[in-house]
């Protein structure tokens, strides 16, 4: 669900995806609390 949140925002703002770096990166904290999960998402757009 996540996913698909962001990426129909980013079709709403106008913006595309750069098809020319990686998909998508998640970053996890390797110091986080295991009880409330929480990491990054990094998507390339242009």
């Amino acid at each position: 669900m996540t996913y698909q949140k962001i990426y129909q925002w980013i079709k709403n703002q106008g913006l595309r995806l750069n098809c020319d770096a990686f998909t998508q990166l998640e970053f996890y904290p390797m110091d986080q609390d295991l009880n409330e999960l929480a990491f990054d998402i990094y998507i390339p757009i242009q």
